[in-house]
């Protein structure tokens, strides 16, 4: 018969952390000093836990609105199943207890799953904690589609993110872990397609490693060469801006930059280029498309508008 769960304040020294964190800022040891684990967060990380220690302890009195999950590890010790943020912040506020519901030992696909659960219900993960998560449920076992459905995704999304964390480079998961804004998925994926595996060391080739980074570094120099064209629309060299005059509206003349709208054959090419450069962005498809029906190279937006549909509208309703 299983042993039904309990709610109790736990010694926060008595909480070990457990095997597998989908959170990476919070893998670490949660009952060590708060300095060993602090320095380690990033800003934006810090401030939010931060902020969270101080909703927990308003006016200086302790306020849990919900238990962190432990199990009964034995020995009167305890094994974090989910709420490191909790138990930090408490740790913060210098919290010798923390509310917790405790339940009877699981397996570490269980503990894994509910840790991650709680993770995507409270704050979505970021694409490269999510793959990580999959390669984690694959190395334990779990097939794909048992694992998708556990976790809410797709089939193909928990290939495509195990297949990523599984044969990328190390440098090239930095980059992915740090959001790198070339490290999109799609791009991940069509770069990881070059990794061969050798059947004796289980790992990628070398020659395919040498592949995979050089697909990679061209597609860093293609974003920033689409950042800089849509970011940063430059005067055609030997062309001036050119200034007029309006009135306000209380009769005062004041100079005012001359709204132009046409632009060259080369810039619209460069702009389309760099929408295409990233098409693996949502709407990026669209954009290019609305920037070709802007300047009049197609007369209608597929899924959206037509010139035809554009000029029905314009015109004044009948009157009955």
């Amino acid at each position: 018969m299983p042993q039904p769960l309990r709610e109790e304040n736990v010694n926060i020294n008595l909480i070990d952390p457990p095997e597998f964190n989908s959170r990476i800022g919070y893998q670490a040891g949660v009952s060590t000093a708060v300095d060993d684990w602090i320095s380690s967060l990033p800003k934006e990380e810090l401030a939010s836990l931060k902020e969270l220690a101080r909703s927990m302890q308003p006016n200086g009195s302790p306020k849990q609105l919900q238990a962190i999950g432990v199990e009964d590890a034995g020995n009167g010790r305890y094994l974090l199943v989910f709420g490191s943020r909790r138990l930090r912040a408490a740790k913060l506020n210098g919290w010798e207890t923390i509310r917790a519901t405790v339940s009877p030992p699981t397996s570490d696909v269980e503990r894994i799953l509910s840790n991650a659960k709680e993770n995507l219900d409270r704050e979505d993960l970021t694409t490269f904690e999510q793959a990580r998560l999959c390669a984690a449920l694959r190395v334990k076992g779990m097939k794909l589609k048992e694992c998708a459905s556990e976790l809410g995704f797709s089939v193909p999304k928990v290939s495509n993110y195990a297949i990523c964390y599984d044969k990328l480079p190390l440098d090239i998961k930095k980059a992915w872990q740090a959001q790198h804004p070339a490290a999109s998925v799609e791009a991940l994926r069509e770069i990881a397609t070059l990794g061969e595996i050798d059947k004796e060391t289980l790992a990628c080739t070398p020659d395919s490693v040498a592949l995979m980074e050089q697909a990679w570094q061209e597609r860093i120099d293609l974003q920033s060469q689409a950042d800089a064209i849509i970011l940063r629309v430059e005067v055609e060299e030997g062309e001036d801006e050119e200034d007029e005059e309006e009135e306000d509206a209380d009769g005062a003349v004041k100079k005012v930059k001359k709204a132009d709208f046409k632009v060259s054959r080369a810039l619209h090419k460069h702009v389309i280029d760099a929408l295409r450069a990233k098409r693996t962005l949502p709407g990026a498809s669209l954009a290019a498309q609305v920037a070709d029906f802007m300047v009049g190279k197609v007369d209608k937006v597929k899924g959206l508008t037509s010139r035809k549909e554009f000029d029905e509208a314009l015109k004044p309703a009948k009157k009955e």
